[in-house]
């Protein structure tokens, strides 16, 4: 269980890295620095949501509501 918590640290810090310079610290990130970060991790497939983005779960959930 440690592994799969350090291995999505790593992807964390990884796909920050690509949107603001490294050793920046988060609290002098944009607004728009942090959207493209969230961005990117929230179009990431899921293996817990069954591959789906979180969008696409939500999406099937919100169509069984209605």
């Amino acid at each position: 269980m440690l592994r799969i918590a350090g291995d999505c640290h790593i992807l964390y810090v990884t796909i920050f890295a690509d949107v603001c310079t490294k050793g920046t610290d988060v609290s002098r990130c944009s607004d728009y620095e942090l959207d493209a970060v969230a961005a990117t991790l929230n179009r990431r497939p899921r293996k817990t949501l069954d591959w789906k983005t979180p969008a696409e779960a939500l999406n099937k959930l919100l169509s069984w509501t209605q």
